[in-house]
C-alpha cells in the first residue's frame, strides 16, 4: 500500500493483480484497475498524486498514469521476485531489491529503453 505526498490518496494491491485507489480521509474507492496478472506486491507515488509505480513479485514494474488511465512496462526482470523498490524522480533511477540478495539500480529516464546500469550482492 502507499498513501499519495498529498495525503489524499490510498492505493492497495492486491493478489490477483489489480490495484484500488481510495480517498485516504473517507475510505470511498475512486477506482481499481489491473496492474499485473499476478500479485501487485509494492506501490510508490511519484510525481505527485497522479503517477503510480507498481511492482509485481514476478520481476515487473508498471507505470501508471492515473488521470489518463494509461499504463506501460517500465521494467521486465522474470524470475527477479522483486521484494522492494524506491523511485527517485530528480534522476529517473529505479532501486529495487530482490529475494535473492542482489540490489539493482535501473535507469528509467526513458520508459522505452530502462536500463540496468549497476547490480551489487547484498554481501559485497
Amino acid at each position: 500500500s502507499a498513501f499519495s505526498p498529498s495525503g489524499r490518496r490510498l492505493a492497495l494491491g492486491t493478489t490477483d493483480g489489480l490495484v484500488l485507489l481510495l480517498d485516504a480521509t473517507t475510505g470511498v474507492p475512486q477506482k481499481s484497475f489491473r496492474a499485473h496478472f499476478e500479485s501487485t506486491s509494492y506501490l510508490k507515488f511519484i510525481h505527485g498524486d497522479d503517477i503510480l509505480l507498481s511492482c509485481s513479485n514476478a520481476g515487473t514494474v508498471m507505470y501508471h498514469d492515473l488521470p489518463t488511465g494509461e499504463s506501460s512496462t517500465l521494467l521486465r526482470m522474470p524470475g527477479a521476485e522483486l521484494r522492494c523498490f524506491d523511485f527517485h524522480p530528480g534522476t529517473g533511477v529505479l532501486a529495487f531489491g530482490t529475494r535473492d540478495g542482489h540490489v539493482r539500480l535501473v535507469d528509467t529516464s526513458n520508459r522505452a529503453t530502462g536500463s540496468l546500469f549497476r547490480q551489487q550482492h547484498a554481501s559485497d
